[in-house]
């Protein structure tokens, strides 16, 4: 599919803690249905955006911001529920943003309903790497072999707007929680299986080459927790009183459970789709969890149910 990118919002002044979150607030309001909730606006309907992108353009008008971008990354039509989905990676100088980005959604009339964004807000940084692509990938391929790892595979070098960690990652993330990194996918012989999406994702200094971090893509030793997927796994709105709208970073045989804050098993779900939606209405007020299992990483995600 032919990617696009779009303009979404300003960032341009330091001088805003929240500068690019306010910004977008001021230009959608009119257009909402009420105040946004948790990274969830609810367009009035009909309206007039009938196309993806057509209210980032808009907002691009409004604001002017050269830096900050939406790259499409997928289209998908929901037959059952009729409805379009349209995703996008945010990107700050034309490099993605981790854990940032929307999901416009448009109705079976083709007007956009509603949205569901992470905003990584003001990051202000300049982009200047001192190491190429290149040196990084050979320095740590050779690094690797040194310590007696077996590569099975890599993906390729990517330069990253790189998030401080996988946790309180909320609809408005401050630019300051970002550093600029070049990241690499690293499968090795010791965690190399083609049905489990587990590797080792190196997080290298573009200035000196040196590693800042190692993020697993299976279960971390210490958290126990997966953490690429943590990032890539979306649910909203969140709190929410009727609909529970559920992404997922891949497909999984394994039913995605719904427990109350006691333990007790409340609902339980599969699905063949990695974007689909539940209906939560007769869930009473309070906290739930919602627990996922791909191939043995168990991650938790916290919602609340608010009517």
């Amino acid at each position: 599919m032919k990617t696009k990118f779009l303009t979404l919002v300003c960032i341009g002044f330091a001088v805003f803690t929240y500068g690019q979150y306010q910004k977008y607030v001021e230009y959608i309001t009119p257009f909402l249905s009420g105040p946004p909730s948790s990274g969830f606006y609810d367009l009035i309907t009909p309206n007039n955006f009938l196309q993806p992108g057509q209210l980032y353009e808009g907002y691009k008008a409004f604001a002017g911001d050269p830096f900050n971008d939406m790259l499409v990354t997928s289209d998908y039509v929901d037959n059952l529920a009729q409805m379009r989905h349209v995703t996008y990676q945010q990107t700050y100088k034309n490099i993605p943003v981790e854990a940032a980005g929307c999901v416009e959604h448009f109705n079976s009339e083709e007007s956009l309903s509603f949205i569901n964004a992470k905003m990584a807000d003001s990051i202000n940084q300049d982009v200047a790497p001192q190491v190429t692509p290149e040196y990084v990938l050979n320095n740590l391929l050779l690094s690797l072999s040194e310590s007696g790892e077996s590569v099975v595979d890599h993906s390729g070098v990517e330069l990253l707007w790189a998030i401080d960690s996988a946790y309180n990652v909320g609809a408005v993330i401050p630019g300051s929680r970002y550093t600029l990194v070049y990241a690499v996918l690293i499968y090795t012989s010791d965690t190399w299986d083609p049905d489990i999406w587990y590797g080792n994702r190196y997080y290298i200094d573009p200035q000196t080459g040196e590693i800042l971090k190692i993020r697993s893509t299976g279960i971390s030793e210490t958290t126990g927790i997966n953490e690429i997927a943590d990032l890539s796994i979306v649910i909203y709105p969140n709190p929410t009183g009727s609909m529970l709208i559920i992404e997922l970073p891949q497909m999984t045989d394994n039913p995605i459970q719904i427990m109350d804050i006691s333990g007790n098993l409340v609902k339980e779900l599969k699905s063949d789709l990695l974007f689909f939606q539940t209906d939560i209405s007769g869930f009473a007020n309070g906290v739930y969890l919602v627990k996922f299992n791909f191939k043995g990483n168990q991650i938790v995600k916290r919602i609340i149910v608010q009517k």
